[in-house]
């Protein structure tokens, strides 16, 4: 499976990533962590724990889902499409 930020700009392999949440600048963060110079890099960013939380869901349920399919790509969705 592979991770798309938010952006666009960043597309990984979930097998080659960890990932951890932190707060910058009022927002929640997700990072993905990768052996690539060491340092993290934000996949997505939102405004409440709880947005991030059904992200996260999202993430999961999409990753168990994976058992017999392939080519399956996890785009972290903008702030703006998650509901309150």
């Amino acid at each position: 499976m592979r991770l798309i930020s938010q952006s666009g700009m960043l597309d990984i392999p979930y097998e080659n990533v960890a990932l951890s949440v932190g707060r910058k600048e009022g927002m929640y963060v997700i990072y993905g962590h990768t052996a690539y110079k060491n340092m993290p890099c934000v996949l997505g960013k939102y405004a409440t724990k709880e947005k991030t939380v059904r992200v996260l869901e999202g993430l999961h349920k999409t990753y168990v889902g994976l058992l017999y399919a392939e080519n399956i790509a996890f785009q972290f969705p903008s702030d703006e499409e998650l509901e309150e």
